[in-house]
């Protein structure tokens, strides 16, 4: 009533203000016209108003009337009009279209009536309407500009293209302008576009359009730059590229000048179609000097190079190269153009990144060919150090760097990064504290570090406890940048916004791989924390979209992304994250709302997008027309829009049909029908972003999966009462902690047990040889941005200041001894080959500046509480002589010497905290370095022999001379020893590299025990991927792990794409089922005169079956599909409800449902009389429906949240199946809707014929029976449902997550607090999600009740 009252105050307004404008433009007529001429010859006009209507005899008495003004009627038309869109606007669609075709079947020619009725076709979606309306007043009124300019905006509108081109050219006629003519030869375009015959279109649509420009050029009547872009538009499309390159070279392209080098570009565009590159490198080249920066012609610069050294091309040897001046077609060219370029960024005050970064891309481009000048440019480590040290204060540091570090090898990738580390300008750590950043820069330049650190794969190498150490870590880092960003709005991101992000992403590691999940909940603590710092970091909302969805909680979610503020095209792009989850978590309004955003812009995409194309006619933006009317058909088949409108649409019968209204009132509002299919299946688009959420794994690192492990797969702690990272466990349950015996721990996880000296030798192979952290043999002193190194020691046995116990030894520590080196190496017959091995387990986050001594103790048991993975020394051939003095000191530790009494070491630089951890290169020449061992070998006096021949074929064997092969040296006895002992014991073999294995060879005599088998059952060698989960027992919510490419490869994205159809297929087809509920009705056609085809249309029941036939289809291509068993990267692609649709069940009793309507038809068609095989068949379904209820029903029994001693976990799969069965038992209620309509007028009938007949023995049809049984036994089903879901909701209410956090004494109290908040959004949202689905039950069971025959 208050809407109604308000808009009829709105109406009144309306007319008012109308009714004064229209007597004001009555005045101004009687003062610019006479009025002595007879009315007849008066016409209409938006400007020229008739104000007195025709004279015409009166039909009863012959007399001429009087003339009256038309302002009048006019008034009259205006307020019907308003009226009308009063009506639309209030809902009443219907009224409001017959009060507008009253106004227009009196074809108005006054210009408020006629925008008037183009806003209220344009809200009914009838833009159709409008080009009749504009017929009608360029018929009365011919003459004029205005109402045909509209008239062709009506059919742009519309997508006439064929008539759009003649009210172009009508136009033109009356008012000569350029424009005129012009959007006459677009719609010609427009007309070859969409064109089905490529042929006609290049043939005649497009030669057409060709001729006409040509005629206003060959008259000289180009006046627009908009003119020369159609005209080139017309050539590109007709592929005449040297015609398209004359007009641009020529006098007509002196007029591109709007965008900058906007001529240049075609220029370049048309060379590269001609294959002209020539042209392409001397032009980019010019336009490089001018624009160093522009990347876009680094690209073709290479491009065109690379071509013409494929072409062999060479300059001629007089005149000019090109027409574009010099070019430049070898390598050396290019690499002198590049290197001239960076020496001139050198010396500039603000340097430009295009030059650094073209040289790694030309190197990129060079092994990509194979080519060997690429080392002339630098190795590219070295590149992109140097690009950090001048850009890695800015945050595209990162980004540029991204995507180029697959030109690291593997081994330099723990190098790299010490080495940007040891430039950061740090402070220098407290005691029990972190080195930090001074100020912003310092701030960014570690960023970019972590960031790439995480990229190259060594913080996957970490194990949990060390996960947990980083993680902690990163959020001291995150808080302390805090500081920097105070004077921050709330629109703007904070500084440290990544630690956080990347810790949240470590935490996800953890739940994702080894089914802890109170990591998931330790990240929706860290994301809110950081969301009351950052309000407006898109990020972190995604983040909580996304883990509060898969832990079940949907009504955080609605605010979160309406927090987004999503625009325009983002409703299609990221509404996935929101529309996946709506229907599926039982928060109906939460769901209802969040349909709302994406289809109010979809369904406003065709009324904005013609306005659009109308802007572009305007303004000459001829180009941009095809686009705009690509994004329209583009969104209108979107995928996202398809599923958004079938599940709001399933969405409104569930909480309508049969409650608020009979659901043949729901599908007649909807203008459903099971005939009708408007969903474009052969062009749907998947315009989803699935790259949204940022993503810093490694390439060759397996993703998580999405799929959350449940109770099923671990038996996870609730976060509030697990230690700290960092902090020491309780001695007592440490003790009680035993490896699964089903898997076989790798390397990095293996513990040392301290069993004998044997056992010790073992274990100790397992760490990492600190002579990595540093050259060995470097005694000299070394300073870092201008620091003296500190001489400051630490107590024997103590670990680091600055980082926790558990956290691994870093490559910037300086190394205590060899000791651990010979140790280390003596273990392992793969070591002693010193094969380079995947990087170590390192946490870059607490790397000591290289100043920074930190004197570690003689012994090793301060080691053995670490989990550290193998990582042996790789040695190049060029640093051995520099480890001859620590060789001979090591082995003399060996033989009982200490550490106190070899000489003091000192801290080394930047340039040498690196280590000896380098790698072969593959340009080095084997050659040479086998020489280099060879000399060597010779001037220190060491026995060494050369290598067994390749072959030993006589033919062949003076190719293959014995001085180029691998060199093998001797094994000190101490050595052999203590690795024969390790050799003899059972370990976990890592993986070696054949070809770096080559390089290192020692003498067979020596070592003759590597070379023959260990005593049986001695040795274990089993590898098992690093990331592997543990087999464990899965609920059928959460699929079994598979790992895959990283990131959303394109694999994945046909997977989603394909997975998304076949449930759309599913979705829409059961709604179309539906549809056909009440069409069927209770009406029988008689026995002998049914029939299936009636003037060509099919019959209702025909309709039904050929659907629950294509239904069966796409269950079983959804059934195929799923035994892929495919998982999508976490921060990838939802997977779709269609797993949850089968595993509960809902699936076989929604198909028993449907061919239980067919049944009933059939009953109802041949009557009770000759139908017991089909009351027998119905009985049989009912009672199968019965048993498929109550399976769905058990799959919905436990607890949403379930707790254990302090500790609590999830279990969203009960609240989707809950959510199934609601669904289910809708569809059952309106089937038995239908059943009752046809069964009760049965009943009916036996019984008055039983009156007839006085016979009260005969008895009653089977069916009758068994549908009674049927309803009570619904009843009771809905009862037990019900009954369960208020337990549910009496054990949330009673639960209480705060007193949780209180267990946890090691978290703060700004943890808690966001704790609570996290765990409080779930229980809320869990509790409203049940209370809807037992509200929604409660009205289905009293629909139910009412079914009794």
């Amino acid at each position: 009533m208050a809407e109604d009252t308000k808009c009829t105050a709105d109406l009144k307004e309306c007319e008012e203000d109308l009714e004064e404008r229209i007597f004001e433009i009555n005045d101004k007529m009687k003062n610019r016209h006479s009025f002595g001429q007879e009315s007849n010859n008066i016409q209409a006009d938006k400007t020229t108003f008739t104000l007195y209507q025709q004279n015409t005899p009166d039909e009863k008495n012959g007399e001429v009337p009087e003339k009256r003004p038309m302002v009048w009627d006019m008034y009259c038309d205006m307020e019907k009009v308003l009226k009308a869109i009063g009506l639309q606007r209030t809902g009443k669609q219907d009224e409001a279209f017959t009060l507008a075709q009253e106004v227009a079947a009196l074809e108005p020619t006054d210009d408020n009536s006629l925008q008037a009725l183009t806003i209220l076709y344009r809200e009914m979606h009838r833009p159709e309407l409008v080009t009749k309306l504009y017929e009608a007043a360029v018929k009365k009124v011919p003459n004029s500009e205005e109402y045909h300019s509209h008239l062709f905006m009506a059919y742009a509108r519309v997508g006439e293209y064929k008539k759009m081109q003649q009210a172009g050219m009508a136009l033109y006629k009356i008012v000569p302008k350029n424009p005129y003519y012009f959007w006459s030869v677009m719609s010609l375009i427009m007309q070859s576009i969409s064109a089905k015959d490529e042929n006609l279109s290049k043939t005649m649509f497009l030669p057409l359009a060709e001729r006409m420009v040509e005629k206003m050029v060959k008259e000289d009547k180009i006046e627009a730059e908009a003119e020369v872009e159609l005209y080139y538009m017309i050539l590109e499309r007709l592929e005449k590229y040297q015609e398209a390159l004359d007009v641009v070279r020529g006098k007509l392209g002196e007029k591109l000048t709007s965008e900058l080098q906007s001529r240049e570009i075609k220029c370049m565009e048309m060379y590269k179609k001609l294959g002209k590159w020539p042209e392409c490198s001397a032009l980019s080249r010019k336009l490089l000097l001018k624009n160093p920066d522009d990347w876009q012609f680094y690209i073709i610069y290479f491009d065109s190079i690379f071509q013409l050294i494929d072409e062999a091309w060479t300059p001629p040897v007089e005149g000019e190269h090109c027409l574009e001046g010099e070019v430049h077609h070898t390598v050396e060219e290019a690499m002198t153009f590049v290197e001239q370029r960076v020496l001139k960024e050198a010396n500039s005050t603000r340097p430009l990144r295009g030059p650094y970064l073209a040289q790694l891309e030309l190197i990129r481009r060079l092994r990509h060919r194979g080519r060997s000048e690429e080392h002339k440019l630098g190795s590219p480590d070295e590149l992109m150090f140097e690009y950090f040290k001048r850009f890695g204060d800015k945050p595209c540091c990162f980004t540029d760097l991204k995507v180029f570090v697959d030109l690291l090898p593997s081994t330099q990738y723990t190098k790299f990064i010490n080495q940007l580390l040891g430039i950061i300008p740090l402070s220098a750590p407290s005691e029990g504290k972190l080195a930090l950043p001074a100020n912003i820069k310092a701030l960014q330049q570690h960023l970019c570090v972590v960031q790439l650190t995480r990229l190259l794969g060594l913080y996957h190498a970490m194990d949990k406890a060390q996960k947990l150490g980083a993680v902690r870590d990163l959020m001291l880092r995150y808080r302390h940048g805090l500081e920097f960003g105070k004077s921050c709005l709330k629109t703007e991101l904070q500084f440290s916004d990544y630690y956080c992000l990347l810790a949240v992403h470590l935490l996800l590691d953890i739940w994702l791989e080894a089914g802890e999940e109170p990591a998931a909940w330790q990240c929706l603590t860290l994301l809110e924390e950081g969301l009351t710092h950052s309000p407006s970091n898109a990020q972190f909302k995604l983040l909580l979209i996304r883990i509060y969805c898969m832990l079940g909680a949907f009504e955080p979610v609605v605010e979160l992304y309406s927090s987004l503020d999503a625009k325009h095209i983002q409703h299609d792009t990221i509404g996935y994250l929101l529309t996946r989850y709506a229907a599926a978590l039982g928060n109906y309004i939460a769901a209802s709302q969040s349909c709302n955003f994406a289809l109010r812009f979809f369904h406003s995409n065709q009324k904005d997008t013609s306005e659009y194309i109308i802007q572009a006619y305007k303004y000459g933006a001829f180009e941009k027309i095809p686009e705009f009317i690509a994004f329209r058909n583009r969104l209108n088949s979107s995928l996202h829009f398809a599923q958004v409108r079938i599940e709001r649409m399933l969405l409104d019968l569930l909480l309508e049909a049969n409650i608020t209204m009979s659901l043949e009132e729901s599908i007649r509002s909807m203008s459903l029908s099971p005939e009708e299919d408007d969903i474009p299946w052969n062009d749907l688009r998947d315009n989803r972003d699935l790259t949204v959420l940022f993503n810093w794994d490694p390439k060759d690192r397996p993703p998580s999966v999405c799929s959350a492990p449940t109770a099923a797969q671990a038996k996870p702690k609730s976060p509030l009462s697990q230690p700290r990272a960092g902090s020491e466990p309780p001695a007592k349950k440490a003790k009680k902690k035993k490896a699964p015996k089903e898997r076989s721990s790798p390397p990095s996880r293996s513990k040392p047990v301290d069993t004998g000296s044997e056992a010790s030798a073992s274990t100790r192979r397992h760490r990492s040889p600190s002579v990595r952290n540093r050259h060995v043999g470097t005694d000299k002193p070394s300073t870092s941005r201008g620091r003296s190194p500190h001489r400051g020691s630490t107590p024997p046995s103590a670990p680091s200041r600055h980082r926790s116990p558990s956290a691994p030894r870093l490559r910037s520590e300086p190394s205590p001894s060899l000791e651990i080196f010979r140790q280390d190496r003596s273990s392992s017959p793969d070591v002693l080959l010193l094969e380079p091995e995947s990087p170590p387990a390192f946490d870059p986050l607490d790397m000591p500046p290289p100043w920074y001594p930190c004197h570690c103790s003689k012994s090793l048991p301060s080691n053995r509480g670490r989990n550290r993975s193998p990582s042996p020394l790789s040695v190049r051939g060029d640093l051995l002589h520099r480890h001859v003095d620590d060789l001979d000191r090591s082995l003399s530790l060996l033989e009982g010497q200490s550490e106190e009494d070899s000489e003091p070491r000192s801290v080394p630089s930047p340039e040498e905290v690196i280590g000896a951890a380098t790698s072969v290169s593959p340009s080095e020449d084997m050659s040479s370095f086998a020489d280099q061992i060879t000399r060597m070998a010779k001037a220190l006096d060491i026995k060494h022999a050369p290598s067994e021949p390749r072959t030993k074929d006589p033919l062949m064997q003076p190719l293959f001379s014995p001085d180029t092969g691998p060199v093998a040296l001797p094994c000190l006895q101490g050595l052999q020893e203590v690795m024969f002992a390790a050799w003899q014991h059972p370990a976990s073999a890592p993986p070696s590299g054949r070809r770096l294995e080559a390089l290192y060879k020692i003498i067979d005599s020596d070592c003759g025990f590597l070379f023959r088998h260990p005593p049986p059952n001695s040795f274990i060698s089993e590898h098992r991927p690093r990331y592997w989960p543990r087999p464990s027992q899965r609920s059928s919510y959460s699929r079994p792990f598979r790992y895959s490419d990283r990131g959303i490869s394109e694999e994945h994205r046909k997977l989603s794409l394909e997975e998304e159809t076949i449930w759309l297929q599913i979705r829409s087809l059961t709604l179309r089922l539906i549809s056909g509920l009440p069409a069927l009705g209770h009406h029988a056609h008689p026995k002998n005169s049914e029939k299936t085809t009636e003037n060509g249309v099919s019959s209702k029941i025909d309709t039904i079956r050929a659907l629950l036939q294509q239904l069966g289809v796409a269950v079983d291509s959804g059934k195929q599909f799923l035994e892929q068993k495919v998982q999508y990267p976490v921060l990838g692609p939802p997977p779709s409800r269609m797993a949850g649709f089968f595993s509960s069940g809902s699936c076989q009793c929604q198909i028993t449902l449907f061919y239980l309507v067919s049944e009933i038809y059939e009953l109802d068609t041949n009557g009770l009389e000759d139908s017991t095989v089909i009351q027998e068949k119905i009985g049989n379904s009912f009672k199968l429906l019965l048993q498929q209820l109550t399976d769905l029903f058990n799959k919905c029994k436990g607890d949403l949240l379930e707790v254990t001693e302090g500790n609590f976990t999830s279990h969203p799969n009960i609240l989707e199946n809950l959510v199934f069965f609601l669904e289910t038992i809708s569809i059952v209620l309106w089937v038995c809707s239908y059943s009752d309509a046809v069964l009760r007028p049965c009943r009916s009938n036996l019984q008055k014929k039983k009156k007839k007949k006085k016979d009260s023995i005969a008895a009653m049809p089977p069916v009758f029976s068994s549908f009674q049984d049927y309803v009570s036994g619904l009843q009771t089903l809905t009862s037990n449902v019900i009954d369960h879901i208020k337990g549910l909701e009496v054990t949330l209410t009673a639960l209480k997550l705060e007193e949780l956090s209180i267990e946890d004494t090691l978290l703060s109290p700004e943890e808690k607090k966001f704790t609570k908040t996290a765990l409080a959004k779930v229980q809320n949202s869990y509790q409203h999600s049940i209370q809807e689905i037992g509200e929604l039950l409660r009205k289905r069971l009293d629909s139910i009740k009412n079914l009794k025959v």
